[in-house]
């Protein structure tokens, strides 16, 4: 077969459209323009309580371990989780040598742990391509033959690269792991688990995983009040109507009163 190499000496020379065939061949799944229409999605202001947390904090601070936060349908997981994504994406442009790769579970993608893979493998490969010295063996050796890598195959060229002198933090998130199938969520989290990277995982809650990952901190994900109101502010403040409306009288106090009530517990 073909040798995962394990330091990235080799001069690929590689044209730029060359470079994007690979990119596409890991995956079809574009993950980065997932997490933008994600974070796009939220309140500015909201979720700054995540950057207060002790537990966040901590991973944050890039001492490998893994954290995940636990919430209800309708708890903002996913929005909380883009904004974390982002806060390290910063990072990242300002030093090369902070890798981030994410992964989004929705209902309408084919969710496997060969598409997790190859979909956080595509993002490291885009944001440093230096470490296509790692995939291109690989990508030689299938597109030759006309297959897929399989699951072993492309968690062995993550581990490596991860394992490599390139990086000097790596961060892994997942967000939506309990929209996968049982057998799915089980496989995946066991892949991910393995890679020497601080792991992000956000799901509802999964009692029966919790095993498999004893050393988790997990964090409860509910609606903060702070949030709460901001997300009405910003909804109020794109229709004009509706802030006309509710400037009269205390029409405004008694909407956001009433969103708290029901949010209560979220």
């Amino acid at each position: 077969m073909y040798c995962v190499i394990t330091v990235p000496h080799m001069d690929l020379d590689l044209d730029a459209q060359l470079f994007e065939k690979i990119v596409e061949w890991l995956s079809d799944i574009n993950y980065h323009a997932i997490q933008a229409d994600n974070y796009g999605k939220r309140a500015e202001g909201t979720g700054e309580w995540a950057f207060d947390d002790p537990k966040i904090i901590e991973w944050l601070g890039g001492v490998l371990g893994i954290l995940w936060g636990v919430g209800m349908p309708g708890a903002g997981k996913t929005v909380l989780a883009s904004i974390i994504i982002d806060h390290l994406l910063q990072k990242a442009k300002a030093n090369k040598r902070i890798c981030v790769a994410f992964a989004f579970s929705r209902y309408t993608d084919q969710f496997t742990g060969d598409k997790v893979l190859g979909g956080l493998l595509r993002q490291v490969v885009q944001d440093h391509p230096s470490t296509l010295a790692f995939v291109k063996p690989m990508y030689d050796y299938h597109y030759q033959r006309k297959t897929r890598p399989s699951q072993k195959e492309l968690l062995d060229v993550i581990r490596a690269i991860f394992n490599s002198n390139l990086f000097d933090e790596k961060f892994c998130a997942l967000d939506g792991l309990d929209k996968a199938f049982e057998a799915t969520q089980v496989n995946v989290l066991d892949a991910l688990v393995d890679l020497p990277v601080n792991l992000l995982l956000m799901s509802r809650p999964l009692p029966l995983l919790k095993d498999r990952v004893p050393d988790a901190m997990f964090i409860d994900i509910i609606l903060h009040e702070a949030d709460i109101i901001q997300m009405i502010e910003d909804k109020i403040g794109r229709m004009p109507g509706l802030r006309n409306l509710l400037e009269k009288g205390d029409w405004k106090e008694k909407v956001v009163k009433a969103v708290l009530e029901r949010s209560s517990g979220m």
